[in-house]
């Protein structure tokens, strides 16, 4: 209940403190436990590779980077939760060939 009250921030802030918790499980659960509409979950791989398809933006492994993706997603606000919905339908149907 705590943490109901709480910023996005400082649910991460108290979460990611909690030994094997980690930036990602704390952005799945403010998207899918408090249904928070504003998280773009930068970690995830295919988030991550769905971004870079859908802005024609070279993928690697170190790019793109968390600041780079919250640049990208700036016109979905404040429902970057729904965008990475449709990131991670997107990312299901890319090719090898495609990215």
């Amino acid at each position: 209940k705590m943490l109901l009250g709480m910023s996005d921030e400082n649910v991460s802030r108290t979460l990611v403190s909690i030994r094997g918790i980690g930036q990602w499980t704390c952005d799945m659960f403010l998207m899918f436990h408090l249904k928070r509409p504003n998280i773009l979950p930068t970690g995830d791989l295919a988030v991550r590779k769905a971004m870079c398809h859908h802005f024609k933006v070279p993928f690697g492994k170190k790019t793109p980077t968390h600041e780079q993706m919250v640049e990208m997603a700036q016109a979905w606000e404040p429902y970057r939760s729904v965008a990475t919905w449709y990131m991670w339908r997107l990312a299901g149907t890319i090719t090898q060939k495609t990215t």
